[in-house]
């Protein structure tokens, strides 16, 4: 079936939107049996109405296709469900999500914004060629637990957020070889300096936790790492990179060749906010 212009800006405005929900799906479902065997609760619901996973005490909100009306009930009984639990729990609102007012209905439920980022798409066989090459930058693949710990710690202390608590899932399904999930260190010398993570879903490669320690910046370091993502996209034989950026990171990512597709808003539940 050939796919018109309209269905392909459709598929990558998807494909942005939802590319943090298809990696914890792809993470959790490859988790599962561990979850099994310590009695976790785990839901994934995947439908073309609404998607979201919990992950006790996570709860995400990644979609949500209704009407008026709809959306209203939907966010009365997920705060009626799920808030109980007072676990961090957010939802998201991009191209994907109708109306175009659930956001303002979020508000009015005493939502809050937490995050805004800017939805990003590359064609890989162009894309990358603008990269400062970065004098005594070692990039590896974390594959054991010592380089996962490092790795959280860049990530973190990067500004980005706190992942440790996935420590155990990321050791179980991002350090083993031939996973679709992979972990990036970048090191000056023997210092540990940027992180990236890449996920690939067919022909689509996500790139995110893209991160540079304080000392670190302004040297290149992350357009480096940007365009190492892009260099095993097109390895693997992934014809577009698409990713979510902050508002700080949007000029680097242009410069990279990625334009701009959409806005995406990540509002958290009151209780977690």
């Amino acid at each position: 079936m050939t796919v018109t212009p309209a269905g392909a800006v459709r598929e990558v405005l998807k494909k942005i939107d939802l590319c943090t929900f298809y990696v914890a799906k792809y993470s959790v479902q490859k988790f599962g049996t561990s979850l099994k065997k310590s009695n976790e609760r785990c839901l994934i619901h995947d439908s073309a109405a609404s998607k979201w996973i919990y992950w006790r005490p996570f709860f995400n909100v990644f979609s949500v296709v209704s009407d008026e009306e709809g959306v209203q009930k939907e966010i009365q009984r997920i705060k009626r469900e799920f808030l109980p639990y007072k676990g961090p729990s957010s939802w998201q609102v991009g191209p994907t999500s109708t109306p175009t007012t659930i956001g303002s209905k979020l508000e009015q439920a005493e939502y809050v914004v937490k995050t805004r980022w800017t939805g990003m798409s590359l064609p890989l066989a162009t894309g990358g060629i603008n990269a400062k090459q970065v004098v005594d930058l070692e990039i590896t693949r974390v594959s054991s637990e010592d380089q996962l710990t490092v790795w959280e710690g860049i990530v973190r202390e990067g500004g980005l957020e706190d992942v440790s608590g996935l420590h155990p899932l990321h050791s179980k399904v991002a350090v083993p070889p031939n996973s679709a999930l992979q972990l990036f260190i970048g090191c000056t010398g023997d210092k540990p300096a940027a992180s990236a993570a890449v996920f690939r879903d067919g022909s689509y490669l996500s790139i995110f936790m893209v991160a540079t320690l304080p000392e670190f910046r302004k040297q290149g370091i992350g357009s480096a790492m940007t365009n190492e993502a892009i260099r095993l996209g097109r390895s693997l034989g992934c014809k577009t990179a698409v990713l979510q950026s902050t508002p700080e990171a949007v000029r680097m990512y242009q410069e990279l060749g990625f334009e701009k597709q959409c806005e995406i808003t990540n509002y958290v539940i009151p209780t977690s906010a």
